[in-house]
């Protein structure tokens, strides 16, 4: 389920970085990387509320 949960995450934030070269024309490789480390972020802050 976690698993399944971080991928949704990974696809919604991919989805808002095309949205953002589509809408504003920002460079396509700044809008892949920033939500992967959105994605990361997530990550890290929902093992820390488990431990």
């Amino acid at each position: 389920m976690d698993i399944l949960k971080i991928v949704g995450v990974a696809l919604f934030n991919a989805i808002i970085g095309a949205l953002f070269v589509f809408f504003y024309g920002t460079n396509l490789a700044f809008s892949l990387v920033v939500p992967q480390i959105w994605t990361l972020a997530y990550v890290v802050s929902h093992r820390k509320e488990k431990v």
